[in-house]
């Protein structure tokens, strides 16, 4: 999923409209041009966990129900003379292309925050109007967006800030938001000399010309309490036709008072072939997701395309692992991103109870 996020580096800035209540000033405090996750429940039972990005008036991001697991785009406008009000419509895409295939409308979202905004409250109707239900959120993230130039690169990192979770979670994904700022500095720096080098070697011209970009945007898949799971896009730009992008993941969990950033093999018990379960299940998602390149099981070269090292770009759940792979793992450029879900009661006999997933097995 391609996401182009336009903003520069906001820390402290905030976003305020205001509206006549009676005799009152209404503010809207705290919330900024930027991007924020909610979470929270519809009707009082439905976790779902949204992220939505302010530009202006205009809003859209996504959200998914925490057992599904399938993000559900939105977008819409925020009405500042409403106590800062958002209209949102709900779409999911169909057809085999993710972002470029076809989408239908499946509901619309009225809700609006606190004066703080760290309280949502509105309203969840159907697409076709026939029921709502009431929506309870709050806002437990928020997004710093950060951008660089030199000369002919820029240089951009989106990275989540919690605000509600628990401490050693926050302190785990603050530091990979420095992570972000230093691979910025770094990029700018390596861009620079070979910048120079190019100059130097007589493409001075070609140096004018040309402009490149390197982004990292986070996006929180699961938070709670014990868990943040952590999907990044990588985008690059250097040249050519057009730029490449890829995934990287991480997850962080907390057990006996210690966060730990866990591994695939972590989920799985020793004492199981669970290697051959991930891989018959990981086939049977693949020709769901129809991908261009489905390894065959008779083929010599089934293992090394069906290696567990492959699938490393992982993000959990309540629902199940959900595994992201970037063009040319599993289809061609053009057919884009591949997102596999597997429910964990696909996985379940060779899963570590005592694992992460452990709690959501029950």
């Amino acid at each position: 999923m391609l996401r182009r996020l336009i903003t520069l580096l906001v820390l402290t800035a905030a976003f305020a409209s205001t509206a006549n209540a009676g005799n009152e000033t209404w503010h809207w405090g705290g919330m900024p041009d930027r991007a924020i996750v909610l979470q929270g429940t519809i009707d009082g039972k439905y976790a779902v966990l949204m992220t939505l990005q302010f530009k202006d008036e205009s809003v859209n991001g996504d959200y998914f129900y925490q057992s599904v697991g399938v993000p559900l785009s939105v977008t819409g406008k925020r009405n500042p003379e409403a106590e800062g009000l958002c209209t949102l419509i709900e779409s999911e895409h169909i057809g085999d292309k993710g972002d470029d295939g076809d989408s239908k409308q499946t509901g619309q979202w009225s809700i609006k925050p606190s004066r703080d905004g760290n309280q949502w409250t509105g309203t969840w109707t159907k697409a076709d109007g026939e029921k709502t239900y009431p929506v309870q959120l709050k806002r437990v993230a928020e997004y710093d967006l950060l951008s660089r130039t030199i000369r002919s690169a820029t240089a951009e990192a989106q990275t989540p800030r919690l605000l509600l979770q628990n401490p050693l979670l926050t302190q785990a994904i603050d530091a990979l938001a420095d992570e972000h700022v230093s691979g910025t500095a770094q990029y700018l720096d390596e861009t620079r000399k070979d910048l120079q080098r190019m100059a130097a070697e007589g493409e001075a011209e070609y140096v004018e010309r040309q402009h490149y970009y390197s982004a990292s945007t986070t996006h929180i898949d699961h938070l709670d309490d014990r868990v943040a799971s952590l999907n990044i896009m990588y985008y690059d730009y250097s040249g050519g036709a057009h730029g490449n992008y890829g995934y990287s993941t991480r997850n962080y969990v907390i057990k006996n008072g210690k966060v730990n950033e866990i591994q695939l093999a972590d989920l799985f018990r020793n004492d199981t072939d669970w290697i051959k379960l991930l891989q018959a299940q990981m086939l049977i998602g693949l020709k769901a997701a129809k991908a261009e390149w489905i390894p065959n099981p008779s083929d010599e070269d089934y293992e090394k395309n069906m290696d567990p090292k492959l699938f490393e770009s992982f993000t959990i759940a309540p629902h199940g692992p959900t595994f992201y792979f970037g063009p040319y793992q599993y289809g061609s450029f053009a057919r884009g991103a591949i997102t596999v879900r597997i429910p964990w009661k696909d996985l379940k006999p060779v899963l570590d109870p005592s694992g992460p997933a452990g709690p959501w097995l029950k």
